[in-house]
């Protein structure tokens, strides 16, 4: 690791550099700045725990995270959606000589084209970029089914998303915030909490606590189904989580594609107490009643 010197970023102080830009943040992108040093150090530290050879940083905002992760001699390539921040990046990073900024839409990107001149061969782990974000809220389930649906292009993710949020992907079977995108990253991922953040470590100063999230993606997914068959089956059961499976799957299935998935899986239950196998049996049988 390299002292702050070193990296050549400049120090960052977010209400002045706001000022002298003249930039507000916009509620409608999510940004909330995180400014603490203690919490940027461990989200970096927890992001290269797989030894990437580069990081794709979504929403470097003013460069905190960017300035912690250069400082862990990791290449990053941050992809920014803010236009206006992008010559404040850029100047605040200078004479960095192992990160580089592009605009874009992180929904729509695709990561591993952003750090590589070819595509990784299935299997060469080595060359997926990792991942690492303070994700928006406004957009967190949007970028999130973007890493999902990538995730045999990158390695090992860290993300920071509302606590709220986090609760959702690491519920167990039968609570209240077990759903469609607990279901579907357990097929695929192994999802922890790393630790909490207060709301006072952000300026503006959101009114939620956040947690940073580890995933790392799985080389084999645990159900034999493709996500997208699960998906769709998940999202549905889910719909209307109060009431039976049976009533919920009314709006998408055929009465004769709900029977036959009855023998499967007992659609008197409610979505929430299925665990992942009777999802992958469910979301066979209504797959094989649809073709």
């Amino acid at each position: 690791m390299t002292d702050a010197k070193s990296s050549g970023v400049a120090p960052i102080d977010v209400r002045q550099l706001l000022e002298r830009h003249g930039i507000a943040p916009k509620k409608a992108l999510g940004q909330n700045f995180l400014i603490d040093p203690n919490v940027l150090r461990r989200i970096a530290r927890t992001a290269i725990r797989s030894n990437p050879e580069v990081l794709v940083e979504i929403g470097p905002g003013l460069g905190s995270l960017t300035r912690a992760l250069a400082e862990e001699n990791v290449p990053v390539v941050a992809i920014e959606r803010d236009a206006r921040l992008l010559p404040v990046l850029r100047e605040l990073f200078a004479n960095s000589q192992n990160v580089s900024f592009v605009e874009g839409d992180a929904t729509t990107a695709d990561f591993a084209a952003l750090t590589l001149t070819s595509p990784p061969k299935p299997g060469d782990s080595a060359r997926k970029p990792g991942v690492v974000g303070n994700l928006p809220y406004s957009v967190t389930t949007p970028l999130l089914l973007a890493l999902l649906r990538q995730r045999d292009r990158i390695g090992a993710t860290c993300v920071m998303v509302q606590r709220e949020f986090a609760n959702r992907l690491v519920a167990a079977v039968g609570s209240d915030d077990y759903g469609s995108l607990t279901v579907l990253f357990r097929a695929v991922a192994d999802v922890a909490r790393a630790f909490d953040v207060s709301p006072h470590c952000f300026r503006p100063v959101p009114k939620v606590t956040s947690s940073v999230l580890t995933i790392d993606w799985l080389p084999n997914p645990r159900t034999s189904v493709p996500l997208a068959q699960l998906e769709v089956a998940t999202r549905a059961a889910f719909g209307q989580r109060r009431k039976m499976m049976r009533n919920s799957l009314k709006t998408h299935f055929s009465k004769e594609a709900i029977a036959r998935a009855d023998i499967c899986v007992d659609l008197s239950r409610r979505a929430e107490t299925l665990d992942l196998s009777e999802f992958e049996r469910l979301a066979a049988a209504l797959s094989s009643s649809r073709d």
